[in-house]
This record gives structure tokens, C-alpha cells and sequence, in this order.
């Protein structure tokens, strides 16, 4: 286990493969990144619960637990202050990628993957945590965005929502009020290159349904039939 000083942007890395966890290392150090590195997920939760990270890229086959059980219990440690969660793997089908992200994860990096791709996407991710929204633009609704802890809140009580729910959620709320094609939420909630269907975004969707109704939430997720949704907020004006 090899532990960074403390700093703002430190990335925890979770990989058994010792010349893959240093390649990666020393990629990062060198773009301005303390590292943390450990060998499994017994490891990790450990490290995340005692001093958090900014960001944890995690091997797929990191030894410890099974792959859903890694990433909830990363996502358990890090219930306070939620992180991202880049996920490293050899599995490239497709099934594959997008289970990752319905389990959670932020990013899938195939391996064998350039340092320089690897280190650009923790950027993205990390970029995309630190992006402000106007307070001007979330005024007046239940629902309000917490950039700074990557939550979504009612009425001040957070969800609690996968990495593909939050995300979705939060491409509806900027946009709240307008009817978004499921490819624009795609697009918007993955990026144009991930691996990512229709059916993810339908079944991310139905998830939200039921957390915003068990939270008794009355803003509410329509359909567009033939073309995709659009969130109607209660106590906001369309």
C-alpha cells in the first residue's frame, strides 16, 4: 500500500497488477496528482473512509469482493462526501462497460488503455465535479443540485442515487421543463463515445421514478412517447 501526502486532488488506486498500478502512478504524478495505491478492495475502504479521495479508478478484478459488491461498498464509505469512480478493466464488451456504469461508476477505461487517455479521463471526470451551477438556475424547486458533494436533494434530504441516476437527474434538472431525446441524455450523461443504449437510459430512468416517489418526492419524470422525457418540478415555475 503506498499512501500520497494529503492534498486536493488525490486519486486512490485500486489494482492487484503492481507494474500497472505504478504505470498509472507515475502518470498521474507527473499531470499534477498525489496517488494513493493499494492491491485490493479490503484495502480501499479503508483508505477511503479514513481520508477520502478525490477520485478512485478501480481494477475490475481487484481481489476482495465481487464487482457489485466493490463498488457498493466504495460507494458505503464514501456516503458523506461522494467520489467518483473510474472503473480499469480488460472485460470491452459492451454488456460489460455498461454494467459498470449501471452499478455506479463515473468512467470505464478498457485496458490495455494510454496513460495520456487515462489521465485525460480522470481530468473529465474530475472537471465535471468541480463545475459550478448558478444559484439563479436552481431557485424555487424541490430538487436542488449539491455540485461541491455530487448529490441531488429534497426539500435539503440528499438521494441516494447510483453514479448513472445522478447523472441522468442532473441533465433533467438543468433542463427541467424541456422534453430531452434519450440520446441527448446519452450524450449529455456519458458522452458521446460510451458504450450506452437506449435501454439504460430507460431503466436508469425507472429507477429514478422510484427513489423520487419513496422519498415522497412530487416532482415528476413524464415520458415522451416515441422520443423520451422531461422532468416537471413542483413548486418551480415551466
Amino acid at each position: 500500500m503506498t499512501l500520497a501526502p494529503e492534498t486536493a486532488s488525490r486519486v486512490l488506486i485500486v489494482d492487484a497488477d503492481g507494474a500497472a498500478a505504478d504505470a498509472l502512478r507515475t502518470a498521474l504524478l507527473g499531470a499534477g496528482y498525489a496517488t494513493d495505491v493499494v492491491g485490493d478492495l479490503c484495502d480501499a475502504v479503508g483508505v477511503v473512509r479514513d481520508r477520502p479521495p478525490a477520485l478512485i479508478v478501480v481494477d475490475w478484478n481487484a481481489p476482495g469482493s465481487s464487482a457489485l459488491d466493490k463498488l457498493l461498498r466504495l460507494r458505503e464509505a464514501r456516503a458523506r462526501a461522494p467520489i467518483p469512480i473510474v472503473i480499469a478493466s480488460a472485460l470491452r464488451a459492451e454488456a460489460d462497460i455498461v454494467a459498470g456504469l449501471e452499478l455506479g461508476a463515473d468512467d470505464y477505461l478498457v485496458k490495455p488503455f494510454s496513460m495520456r487517455e487515462a489521465v485525460a479521463r480522470v481530468s473529465a471526470v474530475l472537471r465535471g465535479r468541480r463545475r459550478a451551477v448558478p444559484a439563479a438556475d436552481r431557485g424555487g424547486g424541490e430538487l436542488e443540485i449539491d455540485r461541491a458533494a455530487r448529490r441531488i436533494v429534497v426539500r435539503g434530504r440528499p438521494l441516494r442515487l447510483r453514479g448513472a441516476e445522478y447523472r441522468l437527474l442532473e441533465v433533467l434538472l438543468r433542463q427541467s421543463g424541456r422534453a430531452l431525446s434519450r440520446r441527448e441524455m446519452r450524450v449529455q450523461a456519458w458522452g458521446e463515445r460510451r458504450a450506452v443504449d437506449d435501454r439504460t437510459v430507460d431503466v436508469n430512468v425507472q429507477r429514478l421514478r422510484r427513489t423520487l416517489d419513496a422519498a415522497g418526492c412530487q416532482s415528476e419524470i413524464q415520458t415522451v412517447r416515441g422520443f423520451g422525457y422531461r422532468l416537471v418540478e413542483a413548486g418551480r415555475a415551466q
